[in-house]
């Protein structure tokens, strides 16, 4: 403290005198006094000049109403994202194979081979007419088309209408399905962090 006040006197005497010195030793004496004196200014503590100085009063979030939370926008608060996929079953055909039919048709229940067959009226059965076989029938039987198969052997299944396709129970036809995932952006818990405030809550 001595060596500092001697050298702002020598300061002050050589002001008072400026021809008595070098201009050189003069700017440096000046350079001197200008380094000490701020080495002495009291310091000021930044943090503290800046809560006291630009302190003000925080208010709750408008979009989150303080909460520091928004409901998500990619779930929209469930917690799960749903996200549309092509149908497992029907691979986006919106039907499938009938299980019940083949290609549509199933056996005729009136008939084995789509021929009804009847006893023979000209020989009522007996296959003979008189001592001749009879020419109308065989073995006294006589056949016809099966009036309900049209004589295939097979109709149409009701299950199907016999298009032997059925629409899929999974997607209902739609050939697509809408199936849920835990949501990533927000954990699950539906809610993010508001974007106006950071998640403090306050602006």
């Amino acid at each position: 403290m001595t060596i500092i006040n001697s050298f702002f006197r020598s300061f002050y005497e050589t002001l008072l005198k400026p021809k008595s010195i070098p201009m050189k030793k003069l700017m440096l004496l000046v350079s001197c006094y200008f380094i000490l004196s701020f080495q002495w200014v009291p310091q000021v503590n930044v943090q503290t000049f800046a809560s006291t100085s630009h302190t003000h009063d925080h208010s709750p979030c408008p979009n989150c109403s303080g909460s520091g939370k928004t409901t998500c926008s990619t779930c929209e608060g469930t917690g799960r994202e749903a996200r549309e996929e092509a149908c497992v079953k029907c691979g986006r055909s919106g039907v499938n194979a009938c299980s019940n039919c083949s290609n549509g048709k199933i056996r005729c229940t009136y008939c084995s081979d789509g021929k009804i067959y009847k006893t023979c009226s000209s020989c009522n059965g007996s296959g003979r007419n008189g001592e001749n076989t009879c020419p109308n029938c065989e073995n006294g039987k006589v056949t016809e088309d099966c009036n309900n198969c049209s004589g295939t052997g097979e109709v149409c299944h009701s299950y199907c209408n016999c298009s032997g396709q059925v629409t899929c129970t999974l997607c209902n036809g739609s050939g697509s399905k809408t199936w849920y995932y835990p949501c990533g952006p927000c954990g699950q818990s539906g809610q993010v962090n508001c974007s106006r405030c950071g998640g403090s809550g306050e602006i």
